[in-house]
């Protein structure tokens, strides 16, 4: 067996977890974040998110392919694409003069359109809302995230106020 096992190798997590990942998953993720990393940091002269390959997973797990952050081809000016469906593409929003403390934004770019749409202020609070979004739908977490972004199963409708009330009390923009 050794460390092969059929092809899978375990994987710790920022929790202190340990999983089971295909080997050549784990080199996709791997590139792909270091590839988002040294573009943001070398191109876009912006630091990358703290919880990038969680972003990055979320992103996966909502049925969108991650892509190249370079191929801009029609897109908004401000957005550094992450991922993208057939429905449009979602990347970073890149602020021509960016506050030096700000995390960065996530955006939504329509296909076929020019505007943004804001879906979330940082990596770490789209990633508690998708989160959230599991939990109220009754639905398993579908990605490992670390410890501080993951929902207590059941702790939206403990709550009591409902998934959008939750997301703006809990959550954040």
């Amino acid at each position: 067996w050794g460390d092969n096992m059929f092809g899978f190798v375990a994987v710790g997590t920022s929790s202190g977890r340990c999983r089971l990942q295909r080997r050549d998953q784990i080199a996709v993720c791997a590139s792909h974040e270091a590839i988002f990393s040294e573009y943001l940091k070398k191109v876009a002269n912006l630091k990358a998110p703290k919880y990038l390959n969680s972003l990055l997973d979320v992103l996966e797990a909502k049925g969108e392919k991650i892509g190249d952050p370079s191929k801009r081809a029609g897109l908004h000016p401000f957005l550094i694409p992450i991922s993208s469906d057939e429905e449009g593409t979602t990347g970073f929003l890149r602020w021509p003069t960016p506050p030096p403390a700000m995390d960065v934004p996530i955006v939504r770019n329509a296909k076929g359109e020019m505007g943004l749409t804001l879906l979330s202020t940082s990596a770490a609070n789209f990633i508690k809302r998708h989160m959230a979004e599991l939990d109220s739908a009754g639905k398993p977490a579908d990605v490992l995230v670390p410890e501080e972004l993951e929902i207590a199963e059941g702790e939206v409708e403990s709550l009591g106020f409902g998934l959008e009330r939750y997301i703006i009390l809990k959550v954040g923009p």
